[in-house]
């Protein structure tokens, strides 16, 4: 067998594999009986007595539409008379569980013939697995096996009083959402129930979502995954996961699809739309109770039994199978008496587009393969109105000595105004200020030495949109001794590298990005900064970093002496972005050099990981350095295989506060004596601000004291 198995069904094959160990060619019986095989009898020989029928009991997951196909027989020497789905545990199985396709066969007449097998979907080229065993049969079948014939669908009450006999929901909202995939993984249950929601979001709001199945496979605390699951209503309404902050709706964006039991890793964002009840209308509801339900409520999650038939289906109306085992769910969303023999449901399904007809559909007659078991609504009332978007690239520049300027992007369309809050030193937010429509920056003056943080939101009719990303600038205490946004040029100049691209540059950079994520920003504050190569031209890795390094030094900064640590600081806004297959050979460095070299920065990539561009903060302590004549060296370096690596630096700032000058000595110091017990001493006062004098004696050859 090519062991290519579907991995969602590899572990559940062995776990029954080794259930089956009885299920091995069995004798015949001598008054007639049955050979029964499973996969472990690939590529076996077996005899076939005239009295014995041959049943195949294979694994699969009709659920997905990945079935077993017969792809080879002589039928002149033996035939398929029938075929089943029987669950792995009888009454166990989850809607969506692996099960065993039972396929029976009967002698024609004596030979040999080969069975070969592909697990497939019929609508897809590609063969998941294949199964082949050699049959000597001994001559025509004699047994009393009887195929099954197909039921009668149980119908129930079919008429509905007051409804019409055609109804579509999608025409009701101007067409239904693209039909989604679920791949090899059994969370049909899942696909059903975001196929309900997603249209009734847009029959309520005209918005057209696209949720998370992801996030109901691997984050509900019910044990139910790609192995099987029910109506995953309850996870819309008020059942909430641990680590997760609400019900609310998970877009695909947010947990995309993996068709696997990956690990939920809460919280993810919840967004505005939830979902108020949900029923489900019986076990084996009536035509006319399923009608009923539409009309009323919208799209329902229904069990259906898929088997090969059904994944054979490619459009007209499906019709009678023995299939009666609940092993999938789908989505109805209307109906036509006029069609078939009864009339026909409009069912969706989770196969892709390819599957069906009209992208992913299905007109399947009323009661047929056990359509409409279980069948559920889902209260759905809207949303209300949208919450403006949320500002972002909040940018907080500090102006010495006592303001910082605040600049973000404005993403939301007609917004009433914007309202800003403020943390100083890690206290507790507080309002600061409210801007008008359209406004995009704000000077906050008056500060005093502190670390503040703000964060800007949008609102629009009462309501708020999420808080931008956080921002935060230094007001430092003393004098500034060196500052440069790089709005003008302060005599910065190439310092030498080897690169052969991307050198750095004082410009203004052009922002570029790719597959989602930035790799050059506009500048921190203004339109120039520091950075390697401002171009971006027509592709990512245009004007980055290649072959080697790039250096650029500051003009030369005369640091004041200091009298304690902290009393001269440097500050800088900076960022290193790179694409995964960066090493730790790239790297963005900043020294100080003096009458002694420090490295004050050094960010290195990191293999296998991306970093997005995104501008940091960065706060020296120069005091080391005080009462000398420094200047800055940054360095960036692309040193390792060719890769995308990007860097820049912006608003520099030094601060600083002198010692303060000793007051003059005083002079003519004259000592008098004026009796055995006083000497008199007298001076000249140089100073102009003491606060005293202090004085010292010493007696012959000892120690001044005071």
């Amino acid at each position: 067998m090519n062991r290519k198995l579907l991995v969602t069904l590899a572990l559940v094959m062995i776990i029954a594999l080794a259930s089956l160990t009885q299920m091995t060619a069995s004798p015949p019986d001598p008054t007639g009986g049955e050979v029964s095989l499973s996969l472990e009898n690939d590529g076996e020989a077996i005899a076939l007595q005239a009295e014995d029928l041959l049943t195949l009991r294979l694994l699969s997951n009709p659920s997905t539409g990945y079935v077993w196909h017969l792809a080879s027989i002589d039928e002149a020497v033996l035939i398929q008379i029938d075929s089943d789905i029987e669950a792995m545990k009888q009454n166990e199985n989850a809607i969506g569980a692996p099960a065993y396709q039972v396929l029976h066969f009967a002698g024609v007449s004596k030979g040999d013939t080969t069975l070969e097998f592909e697990l497939r979907r019929p609508w897809e080229r590609e063969v998941h697995d294949t199964y082949t065993v050699n049959v000597q049969v001994d001559g025509a079948y004699r047994g009393a096996y009887r195929t099954k014939t197909a039921p009668q669908p149980v119908l129930g009450e079919t008429a509905a009083p007051g409804l019409p006999t055609s109804y579509s929901y999608c025409q009701q909202i101007g067409g239904c959402t693209v039909v989604k995939n679920q791949g090899s993984c059994g969370s049909c249950w899942a696909f059903a129930a975001t196929g309900v929601y997603e249209q009734l979001i847009k029959g309520e709001d005209g918005n057209t979502r696209d949720l998370s199945e992801q996030y109901l496979v691997s984050c509900n605390y019910d044990g139910w995954g790609c192995s099987g699951g029910w109506c995953p209503f309850g996870y819309f309404i008020n059942k909430v996961p641990y680590g997760e902050p609400n019900a609310k709706a998970v877009y695909e964006a947010d947990f995309p699809y993996k068709a696997a039991d990956v690990a939920c890793n809460p919280p993810h964002t919840h967004h505005d739309e939830i979902a108020l009840e949900w029923r489900e209308i019986g076990n084996s509801p009536s035509v006319a109770a399923i009608k009923q339900a539409i009309y009323d409520h919208g799209p329902l999650w229904v069990g259906v039994c898929a088997d090969s038939s059904m994944s054979n289906y490619s459009g007209g109306i499906f019709d009678y199978t023995t299939c009666s085992q609940l092993n999938h769910a789908v989505v109805l969303y209307g109906w036509d008496d006029n069609q078939g023999r009864n009339g026909v449901w409009f069912m969706r399904n989770s196969w892709g587009t390819s599957w069906g007809e009209n992208g992913g559909n299905m007109r399947i007659g009323y009661g047929v393969n056990g359509i409409g078991a279980k069948a559920s609504w889902l209260r759905y009332e809207g949303s209300g109105p949208e919450p403006p978007a949320p500002p972002s690239n909040l940018v907080a520049t500090a102006i010495q000595p006592d303001r910082i300027n605040l600049n973000w992007q404005d993403n939301s369309t007609g917004e009433d105004g914007f309202q800003i809050q403020r943390q100083i030193d890690g206290g507790s937010w507080a309002n600061l200020a409210t801007v008008g429509t359209g406004v995009t920056s704000y000077s906050n003056t008056g500060l005093s030495p502190a670390t503040y943080c703000y964060r800007v939101r949008s609102y629009k009719d009462g309501l708020n949109s999420d808080w931008s990303n956080e921002a935060c600038a230094t007001i430092y205490s003393g004098d500034v001794i060196f500052s440069d946004d790089f709005e003008t040029d302060k005599g910065w100049s190439s310092a030498g590298g080897s690169a052969t691209r991307g050198q750095f540059e004082r410009g203004i950079a052009q922002p570029t990005s790719y597959d989602g994520v930035a790799y050059q920003l506009a500048a921190a504050s203004g339109s120039y900064d520091l950075v390697t190569g401002a171009a971006a031209g027509s592709s990512v890795g245009d004007y980055d970093i290649d072959d080697g390094d790039t250096r650029f030094r500051s003009p030369n900064i005369t640091l004041p002496p200091s009298a304690s640590v902290g009393d001269v600081t440097l500050s800088f806004k900076y960022y290193l972005a790179h694409y995964n297959n960066s090493s730790s050979d790239d790297y963005l460095r900043v020294k100080v050099v003096g009458d002694t070299t420090q490295t004050v920065l050094e960010v290195r990539g990191t293999s296998n990981t991306i970093r997005g561009a995104a501008w940091q903060n960065a706060n020296v302590d120069l005091s080391a350095f005080a009462g000398q004549t420094v200047y800055l060296l940054v360095e960036a370096a692309d040193d390792g295989a060719a890769s995308l690596v990007e860097a820049a630096i912006d608003d520099v700032l030094i601060t600083g506060t002198e010692a303060p000058e000793p007051p003059a000595a005083p002079s003519n110091l004259a000592a008098a004596v004026v009796s055995e017990s006083q000497i008199n001493l007298t001076w000249t006062d140089n100073a102009s601000d003491e606060d005293g004098f202090e004085l010292q004696r010493k007696t012959g050859t000892g120690a001044f004291t005071t």
